[in-house]
C-alpha cells in the first residue's frame, strides 16, 4: 500500500505546479515533522480519490487554519509553512495564469528571502 504522500504525489502529478509545491510543503515542512501526521489535518482536509491518489480539499483547509483549528500543532515556522502551502494550493497567487516571465519575480523574492549576508 501506498504511503499518504506517495498517495498526494500521485494525485497532484497531473495538476498545475502549484499544487504540487503545496503538496511537497505539507510532506516536507517542518524539521523533519510534516503535517501529514496531524490527524486533525489528514481527517478533515485529505481526500481519498478511490484510485490510489489522494487530493486536499485546500479551502476546508483554508477555513480550518483561519478559524484557528490548527494553532496548537508546530510553532509559528510551522503554522506559517501551512498557510503558505495552502496559499499555494488555492491558488492565491493566481501562479496558475502567469507566463514564465512573470515567475522570475517570485524567484527573486525567493532570493531575497533567503539571503543571508
Amino acid at each position: 500500500m501506498s504511503t499518504l504522500a506517495e498517495r498526494l504525489r500521485a494525485g497532484a502529478a497531473h495538476q498545475f505546479q502549484h499544487e504540487q509545491a503545496a503538496i511537497e510543503l505539507l510532506i516536507d515542512c517542518h524539521d523533519g515533522a510534516t503535517w501529514l501526521d496531524v490527524t486533525d489535518f489528514t481527517n478533515s482536509c485529505v481526500v481519498d480519490e478511490g484510485d490510489g491518489t489522494a487530493t486536499i480539499n485546500w479551502d476546508r483547509a483554508r477555513g480550518m487554519f483561519d478559524s484557528g483549528d490548527f494553532k496548537g500543532y508546530f510553532d509559528e515556522n510551522g503554522r506559517a509553512a501551512l498557510d503558505f502551502a495552502i496559499s499555494l494550493g488555492e491558488d492565491r497567487f493566481r501562479f496558475r495564469w502567469r507566463g514564465k516571465g512573470e515567475n522570475h519575480l517570485f524567484a527573486a523574492a525567493d532570493r531575497a528571502i533567503n539571503w543571508r549576508p
